[in-house]
């Protein structure tokens, strides 16, 4: 799959960028008919079934992956340079008006291959900073940094756990979670949290004893 890694190979320094993001994504994969009933489910007292890729599933974000790579080989046939990660893409061209100018060619394709656009999630206007997947991305710097919110909650979190009498091992695995995130902006992250992975195994190898 897809991520943030991507950017290494590229992004070029001082490259615009945009970003354009899938409304119900998989709400465009119909079911079989026959798989349909293995989808039901009961709400005050009427059942239902999805007749499309239900969001929660476990093989759903493989499926639309899957069923992405063609569109995605579309797009960098008409030259763009792109990652897709499920429903979300950012994509990137040397100037602006080469942005703009794709971004035009990439809305006509998407919406002719019958996809629906979040206008509202989406970023049309080409920038060399651009945050995606949690990280901003800056194509002048060729940097990626953390947003300031996902900084000040990853603060407050370690604060709360600096502040409890006690902290479980779900608390620890939810904050390992985090900080685990974060770790393509920040290096060397795992240096610094390395001693909480290694208490958490202890204390879970001591509940198991």
């Amino acid at each position: 799959m897809e991520g943030i890694h991507m950017l290494t190979d590229l992004l070029r320094k001082g490259d615009f960028m945009f970003k354009i993001d899938l409304k119900d994504a998989y709400f465009t994969v119909p079911v079989w008919q026959n798989h349909q009933k293995f989808l039901r489910f009961v709400w005050k007292e009427t059942m239902y079934e999805f007749a499309c890729l239900p969001f929660g599933l476990a093989s759903a974000p493989r499926v639309l992956t899957k069923l992405m790579k063609p569109v995605v080989a579309l797009l960098q046939q008409l030259g763009i340079r792109l990652i897709v990660y499920l429903d979300d893409m950012l994509m990137m061209a040397q100037s602006r008006d080469i942005a703009l100018h794709l971004t035009s060619t990439a809305l006509d394709l998407l919406q002719g291959l019958g996809f629906m656009i979040n206008f509202l999630k989406s970023v049309l206007v080409p920038s060399t900073k651009m945050e995606f997947l949690g990280f901003v991305v800056d194509s002048i710097s060729l940097s990626l940094a953390l947003p300031r919110d996902k900084i000040r909650n990853a603060r407050k979190e370690c604060q709360t756990l600096l502040d409890s009498p006690f902290v479980t091992v779900r608390q620890l695995e939810k904050l390992l979670g985090h900080l685990t995130s974060t770790i393509q902006a920040v290096f060397p992250g795992p240096l610094h949290f390395r001693h909480l992975q290694t208490e958490k195994n202890r204390a879970l190898a001591h509940s198991h004893t």
